[in-house]
């Protein structure tokens, strides 16, 4: 019985799925950071 692991394209697959969903985070992160600060100054905003 061989492995998964041992299978090349298994782990090809694996870490390209890893790297999309590390890609994913970085941008979700990226949009509620982005969405935070919209808020802030939004509210700056109609303070003034």
């Amino acid at each position: 019985m061989v492995s998964l692991f041992h299978n090349k394209a298994f782990l090809a697959m694996l870490t390209s799925f890893s790297t999309q969903f590390q890609l994913a985070n970085k941008q979700f992160y990226y949009e509620l950071i982005q969405s935070q600060y919209d808020l802030e100054v939004v509210k700056e905003a109609t303070e003034e």
